[in-house]
């Protein structure tokens, strides 16, 4: 992968990405990323490829500077989580290889491999235009990955699932088994799929299983997460990888560490006994 970082943005188009539609391989024409076989159009603005014909608004268009600050390696938050799993990610980083990260904001919290080259997707146009961390930056859909099967070596979601919601419970489950299925699809045999997410504690996650539906018609929008019990992650599912080696860790720290429970309100903090939710690794070995 040596020099791919370089390459002109079109030829990055032509060498590692495909057809969110058909999979099938993209040319580019008038700076517009295009498919031969289905006619699937796409654009390119502000070096940003864009995978869609229009580009949606996101919760997080207006929020990406302060995702930033959460990168940063500094403050509470970073040691209550971040720091723990930035070093665990470190074991399945490879020089040489091709990564992506789903929901990637407007930088990465972690050190890109020598040698290797970083695709980031993120549903918000502004946070994925800011980011000078990856090496191709993508808005789109993690439900249609632009990518051809068996094409990256490690794919990272770090905190992104829990977004990628629909107006029910019923509809956010079957989102995320669709982004499952193309998880399953883009990554390499012997790869492996990190996911970073925040695992309710029981109390929460019952009161999210009876109220979530109601505050999300309620609140529309604003209403932009869903937190996944680990048993809505963890295999048998029917987009994940078949025979699959399947591990989970968790992240500890001091009950009286003070952390922010709410990113966009960073001033508000309390001690992590009040938080109610874990710091998860979820890790799936392709066979």
């Amino acid at each position: 992968m040596m020099g791919s970082q370089s390459m002109p943005l079109e030829e990055k188009v032509r060498a590692f990405l495909a057809c969110p539609e058909c999979k099938g391989p993209l040319d580019v024409r008038e700076e517009r990323p295009w498919c031969r076989g289905c006619g699937f159009e796409g654009a390119i603005r502000d070096d940003v490829v864009i995978m869609g014909n229009a580009i949606a608004t996101s919760y997080f268009d207006d929020k990406f500077l302060l995702m930033r600050e959460g990168h940063s390696g500094e403050g509470g938050d970073w040691e209550f989580a971040y720091g723990q799993q930035v070093a665990f990610l470190e074991r399945f980083l490879r020089t040489g290889s091709v990564l992506l990260d789903v929901g990637c904001g407007p930088s990465i919290c972690y050190k890109k491999p020598e040698g290797s080259f970083l695709v980031g997707l993120e549903y918000s146009f502004p946070s994925i235009r800011s980011n000078g961390d990856v090496d191709l930056r993508i808005c789109g859909s993690a439900t249609a990955l632009p990518l051809g099967e068996g094409a990256v070596d490690l794919a990272v979601c770090f905190y992104s699932l829990h977004h990628m919601v629909g107006d029910t419970v019923r509809e956010s489950v079957a989102i995320v088994e669709k982004v499952f299925g193309e998880l399953g699809r883009v990554i390499k045999p012997g790869g492996n799929l990190v996911v970073f997410e925040m695992r309710p504690w029981w109390p929460f996650r019952l009161a999210q299983s009876v109220c979530w539906d109601l505050a999300r018609k309620v609140l529309g929008g604003k209403l932009d997460m869903h937190m996944w019990p680990q048993a809505a992650l963890e295999p048998p599912g029917k987009g994940r990888f078949p025979g699959a080696q399947f591990e989970v860790r968790v992240f500890e720290t001091s009950i009286l560490h003070m952390l922010s429970p709410v990113f966009a309100l960073p001033w508000l903090k309390i001690p992590r006994v009040m938080y109610p939710l874990s710091p998860v690794a979820y890790v799936w070995a392709k066979p």
